[in-house]
């Protein structure tokens, strides 16, 4: 009996760590350089726009045209460095559909620095 209890605990044990390798996916990461692609996701997906500035500019809220995607959360990220900051906006494939994320600078100057902009298609 002792022996079945091991084996069992053991295959069990590998199930789950299994599922959980499965499960886990890292996100997909966007940079200013793809700004105006066109990107699949599937369901459940994540998705980090990670977007640097210059000088005292950032970039504001994110609007999404559609609820295909998630807003999820920014943060400031390192490295750290003196021309601005690294902010990096995570996002979630919600459910099926197109939905453009649309990322506008902040506190630009000039008001000439253009805005991220990325489709993503839901499947």
């Amino acid at each position: 009996m002792g022996r079945f209890r091991t084996r069992f605990v053991a295959e069990l044990f590998a199930v789950v760590v299994l599922f959980q390798v499965g499960c886990s996916s890292t996100p997909a990461t966007f940079t200013l350089t793809d700004s105006g692609k066109v990107v699949s996701a599937m369901l459940g997906d994540e998705l980090d726009v990670k977007l640097s500035s210059i000088g005292p500019s950032s970039y504001g809220d994110p609007v999404l045209s559609s609820n295909s995607v998630q807003y999820l959360s920014v943060a400031v990220v390192g490295p750290y460095t003196p021309g601005g900051p690294t902010q990096l906006f995570k996002f979630k494939a919600f459910a099926q559909g197109q939905c453009t994320i649309t990322i506008s600078k902040v506190n630009d100057p000039t008001g000439t620095l253009p805005a991220f902009t990325l489709t993503v298609n839901v499947d």
